[in-house]
Protein backbone atom coordinates (compact mmCIF):
# COMPACT_ATOMS: atom_id res chain seq x y z
CA UNK A 1 0.00 0.00 0.00
CA UNK A 2 1.38 3.45 -0.84
CA UNK A 3 0.64 6.66 1.02
CA UNK A 4 0.50 10.15 -0.49
CA UNK A 5 1.57 11.93 2.70
CA UNK A 6 2.59 11.26 6.25
CA UNK A 7 -0.62 11.15 8.26
CA UNK A 8 -0.83 12.43 11.83
CA UNK A 9 -2.84 11.56 14.92
CA UNK A 10 -6.00 13.54 15.65
CA UNK A 11 -5.34 13.65 19.42
CA UNK A 12 -2.43 13.57 21.82
CA UNK A 13 -0.55 10.46 22.89
CA UNK A 14 -2.19 10.26 26.33
CA UNK A 15 -5.62 10.28 24.72
CA UNK A 16 -4.58 7.57 22.28
CA UNK A 17 -3.25 5.37 25.10
CA UNK A 18 -6.49 5.75 27.07
CA UNK A 19 -8.64 4.71 24.11
CA UNK A 20 -6.26 1.91 23.14
CA UNK A 21 -6.46 0.57 26.70
CA UNK A 22 -10.27 0.69 26.63
CA UNK A 23 -10.39 -1.27 23.36
CA UNK A 24 -7.87 -3.80 24.68
CA UNK A 25 -10.12 -4.25 27.72
CA UNK A 26 -13.19 -4.80 25.54
CA UNK A 27 -11.19 -7.28 23.47
CA UNK A 28 -10.25 -9.16 26.64
CA UNK A 29 -13.97 -9.50 27.41
CA UNK A 30 -15.51 -10.05 23.99
CA UNK A 31 -12.43 -10.87 21.86
CA UNK A 32 -12.54 -9.02 18.53
CA UNK A 33 -15.90 -10.54 17.59
CA UNK A 34 -18.05 -7.40 18.03
CA UNK A 35 -15.76 -5.39 15.78
CA UNK A 36 -15.33 -8.15 13.21
CA UNK A 37 -18.93 -9.41 13.27
CA UNK A 38 -21.07 -6.30 13.74
CA UNK A 39 -21.58 -3.98 10.81
CA UNK A 40 -21.36 -0.25 11.35
CA UNK A 41 -24.76 1.04 12.38
CA UNK A 42 -26.25 4.19 10.90
CA UNK A 43 -29.57 6.01 11.12
CA UNK A 44 -31.09 4.52 7.96
CA UNK A 45 -34.25 2.44 7.71
CA UNK A 46 -32.04 -0.64 7.38
CA UNK A 47 -31.33 -0.37 11.09
CA UNK A 48 -34.32 1.64 12.33
CA UNK A 49 -37.31 0.58 10.17
CA UNK A 50 -39.92 2.83 11.78
CA UNK A 51 -41.00 6.45 11.95
CA UNK A 52 -40.84 8.53 15.10
CA UNK A 53 -43.86 10.55 16.22
CA UNK A 54 -42.23 13.08 18.54
CA UNK A 55 -43.67 11.34 21.59
CA UNK A 56 -42.03 9.74 24.61
CA UNK A 57 -42.97 6.34 23.18
CA UNK A 58 -40.26 6.94 20.57
CA UNK A 59 -37.75 5.95 23.24
CA UNK A 60 -39.39 2.54 23.56
CA UNK A 61 -39.10 1.92 19.82
CA UNK A 62 -35.42 2.85 19.75
CA UNK A 63 -34.62 0.97 22.97
CA UNK A 64 -36.26 -2.19 21.63
CA UNK A 65 -34.29 -1.98 18.39
CA UNK A 66 -30.98 -1.34 20.15
CA UNK A 67 -31.69 -4.20 22.55
CA UNK A 68 -32.15 -6.49 19.55
CA UNK A 69 -28.74 -5.46 18.26
CA UNK A 70 -27.03 -5.87 21.64
CA UNK A 71 -28.90 -9.01 22.75
CA UNK A 72 -30.57 -7.37 25.74
CA UNK A 73 -34.14 -7.62 27.06
CA UNK A 74 -36.02 -4.34 26.42
CA UNK A 75 -38.47 -5.17 29.20
CA UNK A 76 -35.65 -4.60 31.69
CA UNK A 77 -35.47 -0.88 30.87
CA UNK A 78 -37.50 2.19 31.73
CA UNK A 79 -37.03 5.66 30.24
CA UNK A 80 -37.03 8.90 32.22
CA UNK A 81 -36.97 12.27 30.46
CA UNK A 82 -35.16 15.04 32.28
CA UNK A 83 -33.30 18.32 31.97
CA UNK A 84 -29.54 17.97 32.33
CA UNK A 85 -27.44 20.67 34.01
CA UNK A 86 -25.33 22.58 31.52
CA UNK A 87 -22.13 21.38 33.21
CA UNK A 88 -23.06 17.76 32.50
CA UNK A 89 -23.22 18.41 28.77
CA UNK A 90 -19.62 19.56 28.39
CA UNK A 91 -16.81 17.09 27.76
CA UNK A 92 -13.80 16.79 30.01
CA UNK A 93 -10.30 16.51 28.60
CA UNK A 94 -9.34 12.89 28.23
CA UNK A 95 -6.31 13.21 30.56
CA UNK A 96 -8.70 13.85 33.44
CA UNK A 97 -11.43 11.37 32.60
CA UNK A 98 -10.34 8.81 35.17
CA UNK A 99 -10.90 11.11 38.14
CA UNK A 100 -13.43 13.56 36.76
CA UNK A 101 -15.99 10.93 35.80
CA UNK A 102 -15.99 8.82 38.96
CA UNK A 103 -18.98 10.76 40.29
CA UNK A 104 -20.86 10.09 37.04
CA UNK A 105 -20.33 6.33 37.14
CA UNK A 106 -23.59 5.20 38.72
CA UNK A 107 -23.86 1.65 40.05
CA UNK A 108 -25.97 -0.38 37.65
CA UNK A 109 -26.76 -2.92 40.37
CA UNK A 110 -27.93 -0.24 42.82
CA UNK A 111 -29.98 1.43 40.11
CA UNK A 112 -31.85 -1.77 39.31
CA UNK A 113 -32.40 -2.51 42.99
CA UNK A 114 -33.87 0.96 43.53
CA UNK A 115 -36.11 1.21 40.46
CA UNK A 116 -36.81 -2.43 39.64
CA UNK A 117 -35.47 -1.81 36.13
CA UNK A 118 -32.48 -0.34 34.39
CA UNK A 119 -33.16 3.38 34.14
CA UNK A 120 -32.43 5.22 30.89
CA UNK A 121 -32.06 8.96 31.51
CA UNK A 122 -32.93 10.87 28.36
CA UNK A 123 -33.00 14.58 27.47
CA UNK A 124 -36.36 16.26 27.08
CA UNK A 125 -35.57 17.02 23.42
CA UNK A 126 -35.08 13.35 22.54
CA UNK A 127 -38.59 12.38 21.28
CA UNK A 128 -38.69 12.71 17.52
CA UNK A 129 -34.89 12.97 17.24
CA UNK A 130 -33.46 9.59 16.23
CA UNK A 131 -29.81 10.65 16.50
CA UNK A 132 -30.28 12.06 19.98
CA UNK A 133 -32.17 8.97 21.10
CA UNK A 134 -29.52 6.56 19.82
CA UNK A 135 -26.62 8.60 21.20
CA UNK A 136 -28.36 8.85 24.58
CA UNK A 137 -29.54 5.25 24.83
CA UNK A 138 -26.77 3.14 23.27
CA UNK A 139 -24.03 4.02 25.81
CA UNK A 140 -26.43 3.43 28.70
CA UNK A 141 -27.29 0.02 27.25
CA UNK A 142 -23.57 -0.74 27.02
CA UNK A 143 -23.21 -0.07 30.74
CA UNK A 144 -25.90 -2.65 31.42
CA UNK A 145 -24.44 -5.12 28.91
CA UNK A 146 -21.01 -4.95 30.55
CA UNK A 147 -22.66 -5.44 33.94
CA UNK A 148 -24.83 -8.38 32.87
CA UNK A 149 -22.15 -10.10 30.79
CA UNK A 150 -19.17 -9.63 33.09
CA UNK A 151 -20.34 -8.02 36.34
CA UNK A 152 -18.61 -4.72 35.54
CA UNK A 153 -20.22 -1.87 37.44
CA UNK A 154 -19.65 1.87 37.77
CA UNK A 155 -18.91 2.32 34.05
CA UNK A 156 -18.53 6.01 33.21
CA UNK A 157 -20.33 7.56 30.24
CA UNK A 158 -17.08 8.19 28.30
CA UNK A 159 -16.12 4.53 28.75
CA UNK A 160 -19.61 3.49 27.66
CA UNK A 161 -19.35 5.62 24.51
CA UNK A 162 -16.12 3.82 23.64
CA UNK A 163 -17.86 0.48 24.27
CA UNK A 164 -20.69 1.56 21.96
CA UNK A 165 -18.10 2.43 19.31
CA UNK A 166 -16.59 -1.04 19.74
CA UNK A 167 -20.04 -2.52 19.03
CA UNK A 168 -20.64 -0.54 15.84
CA UNK A 169 -22.19 2.79 16.86
CA UNK A 170 -19.10 4.85 16.03
CA UNK A 171 -20.37 6.77 13.01
CA UNK A 172 -23.44 7.98 14.91
CA UNK A 173 -21.33 9.01 17.91
CA UNK A 174 -18.77 10.84 15.78
CA UNK A 175 -21.54 12.79 14.05
CA UNK A 176 -22.89 13.81 17.45
CA UNK A 177 -19.55 14.66 19.07
CA UNK A 178 -18.23 17.93 20.43
CA UNK A 179 -15.81 19.83 18.21
CA UNK A 180 -13.79 21.51 20.94
CA UNK A 181 -10.22 20.27 20.63
CA UNK A 182 -7.77 22.93 19.42
CA UNK A 183 -5.32 20.25 18.30
CA UNK A 184 -7.36 19.59 15.16
CA UNK A 185 -8.09 23.19 14.20
CA UNK A 186 -5.23 23.08 11.68
CA UNK A 187 -7.21 20.83 9.40
CA UNK A 188 -10.85 20.96 10.37
CA UNK A 189 -13.16 23.93 9.64
CA UNK A 190 -15.59 23.57 12.55
CA UNK A 191 -19.17 24.07 11.47
CA UNK A 192 -21.61 22.95 14.16
CA UNK A 193 -22.13 23.32 17.91
CA UNK A 194 -25.31 21.45 18.85
CA UNK A 195 -23.83 18.05 19.77
CA UNK A 196 -24.81 15.35 22.21
CA UNK A 197 -21.85 13.11 23.13
CA UNK A 198 -19.59 13.43 26.16
CA UNK A 199 -16.37 12.62 24.32
CA UNK A 200 -14.98 15.08 21.79
CA UNK A 201 -14.70 14.78 18.03
CA UNK A 202 -10.97 13.86 18.08
CA UNK A 203 -11.50 11.22 20.78
CA UNK A 204 -14.40 9.49 19.03
CA UNK A 205 -12.76 9.90 15.62
CA UNK A 206 -9.70 8.05 16.87
CA UNK A 207 -11.89 5.32 18.38
CA UNK A 208 -13.78 4.90 15.08
CA UNK A 209 -10.53 4.86 13.09
CA UNK A 210 -9.22 2.16 15.43
CA UNK A 211 -12.43 0.21 14.76
CA UNK A 212 -11.81 0.62 11.03
CA UNK A 213 -8.23 -0.58 11.40
CA UNK A 214 -9.34 -3.71 13.28
CA UNK A 215 -11.91 -4.43 10.56
CA UNK A 216 -9.29 -3.81 7.89
CA UNK A 217 -11.51 -1.20 6.23
CA UNK A 218 -9.02 0.26 3.76
CA UNK A 219 -11.40 2.17 1.49
CA UNK A 220 -13.31 5.24 2.60
CA UNK A 221 -16.76 4.12 1.37
CA UNK A 222 -17.82 3.17 4.89
CA UNK A 223 -17.19 6.76 6.02
CA UNK A 224 -19.93 8.22 3.81
CA UNK A 225 -22.47 8.56 6.67
CA UNK A 226 -19.98 10.78 8.53
CA UNK A 227 -20.30 14.54 8.40
CA UNK A 228 -17.40 16.38 6.77
CA UNK A 229 -15.47 17.20 9.95
CA UNK A 230 -15.58 13.66 11.27
CA UNK A 231 -14.90 12.08 7.89
CA UNK A 232 -11.70 14.10 7.47
CA UNK A 233 -10.48 13.24 10.96
CA UNK A 234 -11.33 9.53 10.77
CA UNK A 235 -9.76 9.23 7.32
CA UNK A 236 -6.56 10.96 8.43
CA UNK A 237 -6.34 8.89 11.59
CA UNK A 238 -6.99 5.59 9.83
CA UNK A 239 -4.27 6.45 7.34
CA UNK A 240 -1.93 7.09 10.28
CA UNK A 241 -2.75 3.69 11.78
CA UNK A 242 -2.26 1.93 8.45
CA UNK A 243 1.07 3.69 7.92
CA UNK A 244 2.46 3.03 11.40
CA UNK A 245 0.58 -0.05 12.67
CA UNK A 246 0.73 1.81 15.98
CA UNK A 247 -1.93 -0.39 17.56
CA UNK A 248 -1.74 -2.73 20.58
CA UNK A 249 -0.96 -6.31 19.61
CA UNK A 250 -4.21 -7.47 21.24
CA UNK A 251 -6.15 -5.55 18.57
CA UNK A 252 -4.37 -7.00 15.57
CA UNK A 253 -6.64 -9.77 14.33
Amino acid sequence: MSFSHRAVLCLDESGKKWIDAAFVHFASLYALEPVQKYTLIDLTKEFFPFDLEGKEEDADLVTTRLCEILALDPNEFTSVFMEFPESDKKPTHIDRLGEAWKEHAVSIAAQHAKHGAYRLELPMAAPGNLELLVVSIAPQLMKVKLFLDFGEDHISTPQAELAATYFGFGTILVNSSWETDESVSKFIPFTSNEKYSYLTLPELSYALALYGYIQNLETTDWMQPLEQDGRLLVSETLEYLNQTNDVPEELKG
